[in-house]
C-alpha cells in the first residue's frame, strides 16, 4: 500500500471509529416523534407493494422516495427494533464525515481532516443522527458530498485539448455523469439539497477566482434537476405536508424574510456555542415596525459587503464559507411553507449540512494561522500532532454524548423540550399523546388543554384531546373537538374516522356512515376505516353493505383481526354460525389477546349448545380485560341457559358494577329478580329500581324493557301499574312489528288482572 493510500485509510478509519464510539448511546434509543409517520405506522413501508406507491404515488406527506425505500428494505431486517435503523444513521453520518474530508482536501482547505472531525462530533448534528426519521439528512448528505467530490474530480481531470474526447475509464465525462447521478439521489433522499448547483459555482469561484461560461453550461443539468424536484416538494408540502394551524403561512412576507435573517444568526450562534440545544426553540415574534427586527439583516449584508471588498485577500474564505452557509440554509429560512415552521423558525436538524461551512471556516482559518506560526499542523490524524485540538474535541464530544440522552425516548424528548421551552404547544400535544398511551389520561388532558391554550388552531391537539375524551367516556365533548379538527384540517381522514366511531357509539348511524365514507375517500386503502364503516352499517341493520366493507377491509389487510371479528358477527347475525366461528377463530389466531373476539366466539359457541367451551372463552376474555362488562353479561346469560340462576345473578351484578348504566344488564337482572321461581332470588323492590333505570336510559321506548318493568311491578304487588305498563309495552311492540313481544305482554297482562305475578326463567 502506498503512503497516500495508507494515509487515506487511516484518516477514514479514524473518523468512522470515532463517530461510531461517540454515538453508542443512540444505538439504544427508541422511536421518537414522526418516526411513526416515516416508519413504524407507515403502511407503505410495511406493504409488499409499498415500493411502487413510495415512488409513484402521492400518498406520503413528502416525496423522499429513496429515504422511504431504505426504510422499506430495513423493515424486513429490523421490523420494530430501533437498533438497526439507528446503526444505519450513525454509519451514514460517519461516511459523510469521510466524504466531507475528501471534498475539503480536494478544495485545498487547510485542516480538512480536522474540520471533518469537528463537524462529525458537533452536538448540533445529534438531532439528525439520533432521530431515525432524519435519515433524510444523513442519506442525502452522503450523496451531496459524493456529487461535489465527483464534480471536482471531473474538473481536475479535464482534457487540455478542446473538442470531444473518448469516455475512457476515469475520464472527466464519467465523473461528471456520476456527479449528476449522485445529485439526483440526494434530491430523492431530501430536496433541501437543491442549492448544490450554486455550491458548485462557489467551488469554481474558490478554485479559479471567477465563473466561466463553461462552468455555467456544466452546471445547467444540475439546475434542471433542482428545479424539477424542488417543484415536486413544493407541491407535496402544499397538498400533503401542510395542515391547518400553520402560523408561518399567516406571517407577512416581510416578517418571514426577517425571520430568515434571525435564523441565520441563531444557527451561527449555535454552531459556535452549542449549548441549550432543544427540539423546539421559542418562536420569535418579529415586529417589522421595529428597527431591531432589521439588525441581523443589516449585519449580514454589511459583513458580506466587507468580505466581498476584500475578496482577493483575507475576505475570500469568509465569503466562501458565508455563501455556502446561507445557500444551504435558504430552503429552510421560511420563504417556503413547511409544517415545522409553525412550531419554530429554527431547528438543529436544518443546520446539518450548512454546519460544515461554519466549521470549515473556523478550523481552516485556525489551521492557516497555526501553519504560519507553528510547524506540524495536521491535515489528518495520520500526520500526527495537533495536540491543541484535544480540548476542543473533548468538549464537543462530551456535549454530543450528553445531548443524545434527550433522544432516548419520546417522553424524554418532550419533557426536556418543555423544561427549556414551556410554550412549545407541539411538545404539550406530543407529551399528552404519550401519556394517553400510558393510560395517564388526566395528565394527558392537562397537556392537551395547555397546547390548545397556546395554539387554539392546532388540529392535532383537538384530535388527540378528542381521543382522550373518548377513553374517558365523554363522547359529546370528544365529538366537538373532532369537529373542530375537521374544520381546521378537512383532509384529515383520522378525524372523520374517529368522529364516525363516536357517532356510531351514540347510535347516530347515518351520520357516522357518511363520515366514514369521507374518511375512506381521503384514505382509500385504510383497512381500519373500511372495517369501521362495515360495523356502522351492521349496527344500522344494512347487513349486505356491511359485509361488503368488512370483506374489503380484509382484502386490504388479511391479518386485520377486527375485520375478521366483525365479519364473524355479520355471519352470526345471518345465522351462519359455522362460518362465523371460523372467522372468530381466525381473528384469535392473528391476535390471541383479542378479548372482543373471544366474547363473540363464546356467544356463537353458546348458540350451538357448546356451553363449556363458551364459558372458557368468557373466562379468557375477562382474564385479558377484567373490566369487560359485556363478557360478564353474556356469561350470566350462559348460566341461565345452564339453569344456574345464582351464578347468573353474580355475573349480572358484576357487569353493573363495571358499567352502572348498562341498560341490557339492568333489564336482565331486573327480569331475573322479578320472575325467578326461586323465592331466595326474587326481590321485587330492587327489580323495580333496576327496570325503571333501564327504561329511563332507553327513553321508555323499548317494549322489552317495559315488559320487564311490568313484571317487576307485579312482583312488588303493584298490579294496577303492572297492567298499565304491560298495555304500554304491547302498544310499543305492535308499533314496532314485534308480534311475539306483543303476545307475551298480553299474556302477562292477563296474569296481572288475575292478581298473579309472572314467573319465568329467561335471559
Amino acid at each position: 500500500m502506498t503512503a497516500a493510500r495508507r494515509k487515506l485509510a487511516v484518516g477514514a478509519g479514524s473518523l468512522i471509529l470515532l463517530v461510531v464510539l461517540l454515538y453508542l448511546p443512540s444505538l439504544s434509543a427508541g422511536f421518537i416523534w414522526d418516526d411513526d409517520v416515516m416508519l413504524t405506522n407507515n403502511p407503505l413501508v410495511k406493504a409488499a407493494r409499498g415500493l411502487y406507491d413510495i415512488w409513484f404515488s402521492t400518498t406520503l406527506p413528502d416525496y423522499f422516495p429513496l429515504t422511504s425505500t431504505t426504510f422499506w428494505l430495513e423493515w424486513r431486517l429490523w421490523g420494530m427494533q430501533p437498533f438497526g435503523y439507528h446503526l444505519t444513521n450513525v454509519l451514514l453520518h460517519a461516511l459523510g464525515a469521510v466524504l466531507l474530508w475528501r471534498v475539503l482536501a480536494r478544495l485545498a482547505v487547510p485542516g480538512a481532516w480536522v474540520a471533518a472531525l469537528v463537524w462529525a462530533i458537533h452536538p448540533v448534528c445529534v438531532a439528525s443522527v439520533a432521530w431515525i426519521a432524519e435519515r433524510k439528512n444523513t442519506l442525502s448528505m452522503v450523496f451531496f458530498w459524493l456529487s461535489i467530490l465527483w464534480y471536482l474530480r471531473s474538473e481536475d481531470r479535464a482534457p487540455a485539448v478542446a473538442g470531444p474526447q473518448p469516455a475512457a475509464r476515469g475520464s472527466p465525462a464519467r465523473w461528471y455523469w456520476l456527479s449528476l447521478l449522485a445529485f439526483l439521489l440526494a434530491l430523492l433522499s431530501k430536496t433541501s439539497v437543491v442549492a448544490l448547483p450554486l455550491v458548485l459555482w462557489l467551488c469554481a469561484w474558490w478554485r479559479h477566482g471567477n465563473l466561466s461560461r463553461r462552468d455555467l453550461w456544466r452546471s445547467a443539468p444540475f439546475f434542471v434537476l433542482a428545479l424539477v424536484l424542488g417543484l415536486v416538494t413544493v407541491w407535496f408540502q402544499a397538498n400533503r405536508g401542510l395542515g391547518a394551524g400553520m402560523i408561518s403561512s399567516a406571517d407577512p412576507r416581510l416578517v418571514r424574510v426577517l425571520g430568515g435573517t434571525w435564523a441565520i444568526g441563531h444557527y451561527l450562534w449555535k454552531a459556535l456555542l452549542p449549548l441549550n440545544l432543544m427540539m423546539i426553540y421559542p418562536r420569535w415574534t418579529i415586529d417589522p415596525r421595529s428597527l431591531l427586527a432589521y439588525l441581523p439583516a443589516l449585519a449580514g449584508f454589511g459583513l458580506a459587503g466587507l468580505f466581498w471588498f476584500y475578496r482577493r485577500s483575507w475576505g475570500r474564505p469568509f465569503l466562501f464559507a458565508l455563501g455556502y452557509y446561507v445557500l444551504m440554509l435558504a430552503p429552510v429560512l421560511g420563504f417556503f411553507d413547511m409544517r415545522f415552521l409553525a412550531y419554530s423558525r429554527a431547528a438543529d436538524h436544518w443546520q446539518y449540512l450548512a454546519l460544515a461551512g461554519g466549521v470549515t471556516l473556523v478550523i481552516g482559518g485556525g489551521a492557516h494561522w497555526l501553519r504560519r506560526h507553528f510547524k506540524g499542523f495536521p491535515d489528518s490524524v495520520a500526520d500526527g500532532g495537533g495536540e491543541w485540538l484535544i480540548i476542543l474535541a473533548a468538549w464537543l464530544a462530551v456535549l454530543t454524548w450528553r445531548h443524545q440522552a434527550v433522544f432516548a425516548s419520546s417522553e424524554r424528548l418532550w419533557r426536556e423540550t418543555l423544561a427549556r421551552n414551556p410554550r412549545a404547544w407541539v411538545a404539550h400535544n406530543s407529551l399528552g399523546l404519550i401519556l394517553a398511551g400510558q393510560g395517564k389520561l388526566t395528565e394527558a388532558v392537562e397537556h392537551y388543554t395547555e397546547a390548545l391554550r397556546l395554539n387554539p388552531r392546532d388540529p392535532a391537539s383537538h384530535y388527540n384531546f378528542a381521543n382522550a375524551l373518548v377513553e374517558q367516556g365523554q363522547l359529546d365533548e370528544a365529538a366537538a373537538h373532532y369537529r373542530e379538527a375537521i374544520q381546521l384540517e378537512p383532509g384529515n381522514p383520522g378525524a372523520h374516522h374517529n368522529l364516525g366511531n363516536v357517532l356510531n357509539l351514540q347510535g347516530k348511524y347515518a351520520e357516522a356512515a357518511a363520515l366514514c365514507r369521507k374518511a375512506l375517500k381521503l384514505s382509500p386503502r385504510d383497512a381500519n376505516i373500511a372495517d369501521t364503516l362495515g360495523i356502522v352499517l351492521f349496527n344500522d341493520g344494512k347487513l349486505a353493505e356491511a359485509e361488503q366493507y368488512c370483506s374489503a377491509a380484509l382484502a386490504m389487510d388479511p391479518h386485520h383481526a377486527n375485520a375478521r371479528d366483525h365479519l364473524g358477527r355479520l355471519l352470526a347475525r345471518k345465522g351462519d354460525l359455522t362460518n362465523a366461528i371460523l372467522q372468530f377463530q381466525a381473528a384469535l389466531q392473528i391476535q390471541p389477546e383479542h378479548a372482543a373476539a373471544r366474547l363473540d366466539l363464546g356467544k356463537a359457541l353458546s348458540a350451538i349448545g357448546q356451553f363449556d367451551l363458551a364459558a372458557e372463552q368468557y373466562a379468557t376474555a375477562l382474564q385479558l380485560q377484567p373490566a369487560f362488562a359485556e363478557a360478564r353479561y353474556n356469561w350470566a346469560i350462559l348460566c341461565l341457559l345452564q339453569r344456574q340462576p345464582n351464578e347468573a345473578l353474580a355475573h349480572y351484578r358484576e357487569a353493573l358494577r363495571l358499567w352502572p348504566d348498562y341498560a341490557d344488564a339492568l333489564n336482565n337482572l331486573a327480569w331475573l329478580l322479578a320472575t325467578s321461581p326461586e323465592p331466595k332470588i326474587r326481590d321485587g323492590r330492587e327489580a323495580v329500581r333496576l327496570a325503571e333505570k333501564a327504561c329511563e336510559l332507553a327513553g321508555r321506548k323499548q317494549a322489552r324493557f317495559l315488559g320487564t318493568l311490568d313484571a317487576a311491578y307485579a312482583e312488588s304487588g303493584r298490579f294496577a301499574e303492572a297492567i298499565a305498563t304491560a298495555k304500554k309495552a304491547r302498544e310499543l311492540a305492535l308499533a314496532a312489528g314485534e308480534t311475539d313481544l306483543a303476545a307475551a305482554a298480553l299474556q302477562r297482562q292477563h296474569e296481572y288482572e288475575a292478581g298473579r305475578p309472572f314467573r319465568e326463567i329467561a335471559p
